[in-house]
């Protein structure tokens, strides 16, 4: 019998015996209910078969090559997977075929080679595929990356803008309130939260300029930041009988919005945490020894990330 023909009367065994040895071997291919390759198969090595039997590479390389590229465009579906497991499975094929042709006793060197130049076409084959389906699938997900930001930033300029007015209002409101009060001391507290609301809108209109690495960059103490801080977490700081404490002088020049809004974030989430505290406290501290790279620590004393 030919070796081609051989081959062929026996796809069922060699066909078992690949995919056990790729479910053993391939993590990402034993989680799998069918192995994609394993459908498109029987046209490959029904074209080996024929190549062995006459070897005319090129007359059934294009069977070689259309099931290579559905499995590496297959598997680059799976995101788990990778171009090495992609290889592997063709590996662990050509693996199983020589080892059948050397249990029947076919050591001719002429169907050896025509076994590795066929797996060696499919994979270089499906690997190209593969790595140009991820590429395709990158590209097309970081254009929709993009195309979802502008959105996000028109949405963030649109809302930021409307907000502004109202804002502006309800501190000309409060300004006149503290001029006729008894005790304006609530009135500027409420000044106070609302202009920083008002800044804190101003810095959304700013956004698109920081994700385009433009900063508002400005010098300011790190101490007169945390007492703003502090006047717009008043109500939280009282509820939980907490304490922010600052300890620092340092002077930073950065965007001070953009910090102001971080540690705002920050100290409320260790107010948020802190549960099981009896009497909360938040420490700022900053190291400086390095003028060009500021150091700050949010310490508290909750339970921690």
């Amino acid at each position: 019998m030919k070796t081609g023909e051989l081959l062929k009367s026996n796809l069922p065994l060699i066909l078992s015996r690949w995919e056990h040895c790729v479910r053993e071997n391939i993590e990402t291919a034993s989680q799998q209910q069918r192995i994609t390759l394993r459908d498109h198969l029987p046209p490959f090595l029904n074209a080996l078969c024929l190549t062995l039997d006459e070897p005319h590479d090129d007359e059934h390389a294009i069977y070689q090559v259309d099931m290579s590229k559905v499995h590496g465009e297959t598997r680059a579906d799976l995101k788990q997977y990778d171009l090495f497991d992609v290889l592997q499975e063709y590996s662990y094929l050509r693996r199983v075929i020589i080892n059948f042709l050397f249990e029947n006793g076919i050591n001719d060197r002429k169907p050896h080679g025509i076994v590795h130049r066929s797996l060696d076409l499919a994979m270089s084959t499906a690997g190209q595929q593969f790595m140009d389906d991820r590429k395709e699938k990158l590209e097309a997900s970081v254009e929709e990356q993009k195309e979802l930001n502008s959105e996000l930033d028109k949405f963030v300029a649109v809302a930021a803008h409307d907000l502004r007015s109202p804002l502006a209002t309800m501190i000309g409101f409060l300004e006149i309130a503290a001029e006729h009060s008894k005790d304006p001391s609530f009135d500027h507290r409420a000044m106070t939260i609302a202009r920083r609301s008002l800044q804190m809108v101003e810095s959304l209109l700013r956004r698109a300029r920081v994700r385009n690495g433009i900063l508002d960059r400005t010098q300011f103490q790190v101490a007169d930041l945390v007492n703003e801080i502090r006047t717009s977490l008043v109500a939280d700081l009282a509820d939980k009988q907490a304490e922010l404490i600052c300890k620092s002088s340092t002077r930073v020049d950065a965007d001070r919005s953009a910090i102001s809004q971080l540690l705002q974030n920050l100290i409320a989430n260790s107010l948020k945490f802190a549960k099981d505290v009896a009497h909360p406290r938040v420490t700022i501290e900053c190291e400086d020894s390095d003028p060009r790279n500021i150091l700050i620590h949010v310490k508290d004393n909750g339970v921690g990330i």
